[in-house]
C-alpha cells in the first residue's frame, strides 16, 4: 500500500508544479535531519508547492501540521492527510488537545523527523503576513536545539483563490531562507516577531525578483 501512497504523492506534486509554474529561490537542505519549517499561508496549494521543491529524502521525513476540522472533513482529505502527506492533526478549537499535539511534534523532532507549520493558523489574502500564534514558541521551548527554516510563498492566492475549487495557471515563487535558532531567554513576543520578520524579509526579496 505504501507504494500506492507514494505514487499519489508524486502525482499531486507533479500536477502542482504544472499549475503553479513555481520559481524557486534558495536551496532546500540536502541532508534530512530534524528541522521546523514555517511558512506563510495563502492557499490550499501551499503544502504541495513546498513538497514539490523538497527532494524525496526530505519529504519522506516531513510531517505537516494540519487543521483537524478541515483535513478530516471527508474521506479523500482524510486519506491524503493521513496516508499520503503524513500530517499531524491540530485541533484549533480545543486547547488541551493542542497542547498534546505540540508534545507529539516535539517527540517527532526528537526522533530526527521534521515538521512544517503555518504559524498564522489560517489562510491570508496573499498580501500581508498575519500575526503568528504562540504554538511555534511553545514548541521551540521543548526542542531548543532544532533549527527553524523560514519559507515565503508568493502568488498562490492568485493560482487558487479562497473559495475556488480549480487552480488557474499562474507563475508563483517560493523563497527559502537561512536557518534561525532559538535564543535562550527570548520572550514569546520577541521570538514570534523575529520569525515573522524573517518571512517579511523574504517577501521583500521575492518582490524584487523578476519573473522571466
Amino acid at each position: 500500500m505504501q507504494v500506492i501512497h507514494t505514487f499519489v504523492e508524486r502525482l499531486l506534486v507533479g500536477l502542482t508544479r504544472i499549475f503553479t509554474g513555481i520559481l524557486v529561490y534558495g536551496n532546500p537542505p540536502a541532508v534530512p535531519k530534524a528541522r521546523i519549517y514555517f511558512a506563510n499561508h495563502t492557499s490550499h496549494l501551499d503544502l504541495m508547492v513546498i513538497l514539490g521543491v523538497f527532494p524525496q529524502c526530505l519529504r519522506d521525513r516531513l510531517h505537516p501540521v494540519a487543521a483537524r476540522d478541515y483535513w478530516e472533513n471527508g474521506w479523500l482529505r482524510r486519506y491524503l492527510a493521513r496516508r499520503v502527506l503524513h500530517c499531524v492533526f491540530l485541533d484549533r478549537h480545543n486547547a488541551s488537545q493542542a497542547v498534546q499535539t505540540f508534545q507529539n511534534l516535539a517527540e517527532l523532532l526528537g526522533q530526527g523527523e521534521s515538521i512544517l507549520i503555518f504559524p498564522e493558523g489560517t489562510r491570508g489574502d496573499g498580501g500581508q503576513i498575519g500575526r503568528f500564534h504562540a504554538g511555534l514558541f511553545h514548541l521551540m521551548r521543548q526542542v531548543p536545539n532544532v533549527p527553524l527554516v523560514p519559507i515565503y510563498l508568493d502568488g498562490l492566492a492568485r493560482t487558487l483563490p479562497k473559495g475556488e475549487f480549480l487552480p488557474a495557471p499562474n507563475m508563483s515563487k517560493i523563497c527559502l531562507g537561512e536557518e534561525l535558532h532559538w535564543q535562550e531567554g527570548e520572550a514569546k513576543e520577541d521570538f514570534l516577531e523575529r520569525c515573522r520578520a524573517s518571512l517579511l524579509c523574504l517577501k521583500e526579496q521575492a518582490n524584487g525578483l523578476s519573473v522571466k
